[in-house]
């Protein structure tokens, strides 16, 4: 019996099981990486919370060997103008 055909069984068995044995299944084989995925989702939830929207001035830009010239502050805006 080709290997797809068994897969093909095991899922029709799953979907006429019980639901204990749906939930022990569950356990088995998508507990752990569920659990990792939420824990890591919710790090990430954390930490951009908490650099981002806490703190507005998280994002700074400095000019590093900027020399200002009389028309430079005129140059910035029309580059953000358009």
């Amino acid at each position: 019996m080709p290997l797809m055909d068994e897969f093909r069984e095991e899922r029709e068995q799953i979907k006429k099981a019980p639901f204990p044995q749906k939930v022990q299944y569950f356990k088995d084989y998508y507990l752990l990486p569920t659990i990792f995925i939420v824990f890591v989702s919710v790090v990430m939830i954390l930490l951009l919370r908490s650099t981002i929207f806490r703190h507005p001035e998280s994002l700074s830009v400095k000019m590093i060997n900027f020399m200002a010239e009389d028309s430079a502050e005129e140059n910035v805006k029309k580059a953000f103008e358009k």
